[in-house]
């Protein structure tokens, strides 16, 4: 029976050496620590076991930890900590799995376009007139990080930890390794329009940006507000758009999920799949005969405006796109401003 010393012995045992194996964030390992902890004073004596685990779960879900969010967290605790019991036999049966994870509503992700951000990040790293040497120093590391979470999708503690010997800068293509999270130290490839700047910060010897969670969202929250800009935008939201992005131009989802470094396709399908819902109506419509021939002349207009916007044209700031509807019919006319020359 796994119970008092033993019991304890094994949460040491999770909390040091399998959270230094996995490579959990310091944070997580803090949460664990404080949730275990307070386990082992509650079960007084008694023995780890699902009985007294849900039990547990149950008094928690009464005293405050009663959002599905809270809820959810707990219970990924005592499913890693139960997964990990067994593993090192100081349990001979895996209840993990009976330990129910509640259902988290799905939060709506308002989407900003890379551009809009790019405005956002300027605004808010503006130099002002009273700025002193340091404060410019800080804006200017903050620029260069949120203009890599941008490029990157990397999450903050992620870019934070990011180390001068992490950088291959002479490789082909440039590569540099993140230690992402779950403890995998991964390849990935470095956006080349940041390679200039990337080579002064290789010089340093420490850390490649050096900034804080807390200022770069200050810098978000003071750029957006700049600009007028009322949807709500922190670092983590740059890995979605960054994700997102991908998607809307029409990247494969396996290419996304290697890029984000999810566990599995599937998570990036399930979160994003949605954002692709255009093209599957342009393909559901305009492919199948059956359906086309049944429309009239407006939703057949409707459906090579979709097409067209869906090459993402209209984002791209050296063209102007215009489409004209009139009695004649419908024309797409596409400018490549720099040459003045009509190319559609």
């Amino acid at each position: 029976m796994l119970r008092n010393n033993l019991l304890q012995k094994a949460v040491d045992d999770y909390l040091v050496n399998y959270s230094i194996e996995a490579g959990l964030m310091e944070k997580t390992i803090r949460n664990k620590r404080g949730i275990l902890n307070r386990f082992l004073i509650y079960l007084n004596g008694k023995e780890y076991s699902q009985e007294t685990v849900k039990t547990f779960l149950s008094h928690l879900f009464s005293h405050g930890w009663n959002t599905p969010n809270s809820r959810l967290d707990l219970v990924k605790v005592f499913r890693a900590f139960t997964n990990f019991l067994y593993k090192r036999k100081y349990i001979k049966e895996n209840f993990a799995q009976d330990l129910v994870k509640p259902k988290v509503p799905k939060r709506d992700f308002n989407y900003i376009s890379p551009e809009t951000v790019e405005k956002i990040i300027e605004a808010g790293t503006e130099i002002g007139v009273g700025d002193r040497a340091r404060s410019i120093y800080i804006k200017s590391e903050t620029k260069a990080a949120l203009r890599f979470l941008l490029r990157t999708g990397l999450r903050i503690n992620e870019l934070i930890q990011l180390k001068e010997t992490d950088l291959n800068l002479n490789d082909n293509p440039p590569t540099y390794f993140v230690n992402s999270k779950g403890g995998n130290r991964e390849l990935l490839p470095l956006p080349k329009d940041m390679l200039e700047m990337l080579k002064i910060r290789s010089e340093r010897q420490s850390r490649v940006f050096e900034v804080t969670k807390e200022t770069c969202n200050d810098v978000l929250q003071r750029g957006a507000l700049k600009l007028g800009i009322t949807t709500e935008i922190s670092n983590h939201s740059l890995r979605h758009i960054f994700a997102s992005n991908l998607v809307k131009n029409k990247v494969p989802i396996q290419m996304v999920s290697r890029l984000m470094r999810h566990s599995s396709v599937e998570i990036t399908d399930k979160t994003y799949s949605h954002l692709d819902q255009n093209d599957l109506s342009l393909i559901l419509n305009s492919v199948q005969g059956v359906v086309r021939e049944g429309l009239d002349k407006n939703q057949i207009f409707d459906l090579i405006e979709q097409a067209v916007n869906s090459t993402r044209i209209t984002q791209d700031q050296r063209f102007k796109t215009e489409i004209i509807r009139d009695e004649n019919g419908l024309r797409a006319n596409i400018l490549l401003i720099k040459e003045k020359q009509l190319i559609v």
